[in-house]
């Protein structure tokens, strides 16, 4: 009697229910999966413009002079480029125009604006004490979903949350107005 060798791979109906689960496991992660990318690119945004506007004010403050954080590139502030911090910005020296940090462009499909009341701004000046006017920084995502900076008049930066009881999933300015990106 001859002895039966193990089988060796797949059968076809084997390999056709494996590529099965795998494409259904696939078409539900796949939609949470983009959807944590564009939040983490959200908060990496605006987490790297709190940290430019923190530095633009201990800058002022550290070499006596208006420090200005615009958007702008290597070259320079670009007024031209409207009022979509998106585009990219720099903190530089206004004494001297010598440009201390570069931020690049954000990724496409994001919006970023600087509002104080409903003007909108492309620059923002520290003075040598660090003081500022008020504004607001809002990141719109791809999902029509905001984010936003408050810059006080003293320069201090914080986060806006939502502060409505109960809770409605949009960030408030400081006047507890909700935040949107419509």
């Amino acid at each position: 009697m001859e002895k039966q060798s193990p089988q060796l791979g797949l059968t076809l109906v084997e390999l056709v229910v494996t590529l099965a689960v795998l494409s259904l496991l696939m078409s539900v992660a796949l939609p949470s999966f983009q959807s944590f990318t564009v939040r983490n690119n959200s908060i990496a945004g605006i987490d790297d413009l709190k940290v430019d506007l923190r530095f633009a004010r201990n800058e002022a403050a550290k070499v006596g002079a208006v420090t200005r954080i615009c958007i702008g590139n290597s070259t320079g502030c670009h007024s031209g480029w409207g009022n979509n911090w998106a585009r990219g910005w720099i903190v530089k020296v206004n004494a001297t125009g010598t440009v201390l940090k570069i931020h690049p462009p954000l990724l496409a499909g994001y919006n970023l604006t600087a509002i104080n009341n409903s003007t909108r701004f492309n620059a923002v000046d520290f003075n040598r004490y660090g003081f500022t006017s008020p504004r607001l920084f809002r990141l719109c995502d791809g999902q029509s979903r905001a984010r936003a900076i408050i810059l006080s008049r003293t320069g201090r930066v914080r986060m806006a949350v939502d502060t409505d009881t109960p809770a409605n999933g949009l960030v408030d300015d400081e006047n507890d107005n909700d935040i949107s990106c419509s």
